[in-house]
């Protein structure tokens, strides 16, 4: 496209900038969000252009009111700042300057941290004259129509491509949730549905539990729980305990849970979505629980009673969903791994082998299932002492990981740790050990001190 700051002025910056005030203070999937198409149903966008959009973009980032993501960001994103005034009694002296003062008496806007655990919305308040309540009320479902149609659009949260995006995403719709709860509820009958009833959007309801999957996927597992238990709250008071997205959430922060490290919190969790009753045993989502509480019994080192169950709910699997579809795949990678923890590495290795052949026809040898198989493949072989075989195997796969999921994913970090303890029983104590300490900084600094990951990186150490 260009230099964004070579584009022309447009008569929509100004209002392009109350707009960009109604999300959250967060950075800006752009791209994804900011549709013509959709834009041009709201009042002051009428006819407006990709051509226009772009100009409107490059107005305002002249103006010190929008700055680009890092070059080395995933995914475009904007951030808008906050508008400087002048120093008391000194008009400004450049047509920046204007811009920006101009600005700052339409919108005012906090900063927050994407790394907070907590969720805070932040007020963006409109504090110019020129903006009446029907016109914030206009931006404001302009902001939450192109939210939803960009989560409608979105992939899989469980592809990797798809991770940066919803991760983007995610704390805008949640501010939007958020917002739309603590607002005034229409006790109007709507053909939409409960959410409808009870003052929520039924797109921004459906999104809350997407965002929250592509979180836990991309391995933002702190984020991902704090955030599910606050939109989780909303939910269950606006709609009830049962309704499919609460539930989903409570799914979500599960796997949070679990994500962390946290096995038993993460066993109760799914055990009492089981317990509540919402879904009959034979459900793919009731599927989805009953791999989750297998999976913690695993990371519990009960690994016979996880190779149990696995082997019980696969009768299920095969039934309801078929022998190739990627739950019941997950279903015998469990069971292969639940064989390795037993140290039963030969029929692990055969086991993740033919999950492994099976994927790379299905979603191909560079879907995070596939390589997640492989590694257990490999971590097998390691398990037989074959270190030599294993090394070589494990730098192929770290390189893949790095690529597909992000170098500082935990499974990437995964994998450069087993790695690592290769070269160790090869003899090179040195490079494992230098390789061991910069896994152990990657890992506290994702998944946090506490973790038992931590832990048993900080144990191969002297």
């Amino acid at each position: 496209m260009g230099s964004v700051a070579a584009a022309p002025a447009t008569p929509y910056a100004r209002r392009l900038l109350a707009l960009l005030g109604r999300f959250a203070p967060h950075p800006l999937p752009h791209t994804l969000v900011l549709r013509p198409v959709v834009l041009r149903d709201f009042p002051g966008f009428e006819g407006i252009t990709g051509e226009a959009l772009w100009a409107a973009l490059a107005a305002l980032e002249r103006a010190g009111l929008l700055r680009p993501a890092s070059p080395g960001s995933r995914v475009p994103l904007l951030h808008l700042t906050r508008p400087s005034a002048p120093a008391p009694g000194r008009p400004p002296t450049s047509a920046p300057g204007r811009a920006a003062a101009e600005a700052s008496e339409i919108l005012q806007v906090s900063e927050i941290s994407q790394s907070s655990d907590t969720v805070g919305i932040s007020e963006v308040s409109a504090l110019g004259s020129g903006e009446g309540a029907g016109e914030g009320a206009a931006l404001r479902d302009a902001a939450r129509a192109l939210l939803v149609r960009a989560a409608d659009a979105l992939g899989d949260p469980g592809r990797a491509p798809a991770w940066p995006l919803w991760c983007a995403l995610a704390p805008h719709v949640f501010a939007v949730l958020i917002a739309e709860a603590e607002g005034p509820r229409s006790p109007e009958i709507a053909p939409d549905g409960a959410a409808v009833r009870r003052g929520l959007d039924p797109g921004v309801v459906r999104a809350v539990p997407r965002c929250l999957r592509g979180l836990n996927a991309a391995g933002r597992y702190r984020v991902a729980e704090s955030r599910a238990r606050a939109c989780l709250a909303v939910l269950e008071d606006a709609l009830g305990p049962a309704a499919p997205e609460a539930v989903a959430v409570r799914g979500e922060i599960a796997a949070a849970l679990a994500g962390r490290g946290m096995w038993v919190d993460a066993e109760a969790a799914y055990w009492g979505i089981l317990d509540a009753g919402t879904r009959p045993p034979g459900d793919p989502d009731a599927l989805t629980v009953r791999r989750g509480i297998a999976g913690t019994l695993a990371g519990q080192g009960k690994h016979g009673a996880a190779e149990d169950m696995y082997r019980a709910i696969l009768e299920d699997h095969l039934r309801m969903l078929g022998p190739e579809h990627p739950a019941t795949l997950a279903v015998l990678r469990g069971e292969a791994a639940a064989l390795a923890g037993q140290g039963r590495y030969e029929e692990a290795e055969q086991a993740f082998r033919e999950v492994w052949h099976t994927e790379l026809l299905t979603v191909g040898p560079s879907h995070p299932d596939a390589l997640a198989t492989y590694h257990g493949v490999v971590s097998a072989m390691s398990g037989q002492e074959r270190y030599e075989e294993a090394e070589a195997a494990f730098r192929r796969l770290l390189g893949e990981r790095g690529a597909v999921l992000g170098p500082d994913h935990p499974d990437t970090l995964a994998t450069r740790f087993e790695l690592a303890l290769v070269i160790l029983l090869l003899g090179r104590a040195e490079e494992a050990r230098a390789e061991i300490r910069a896994v152990l900084a990657a890992r506290i600094d994702v998944l946090g001190a506490c973790h038992p990951l931590v832990e048993a990186t900080r144990a191969h150490l002297p």
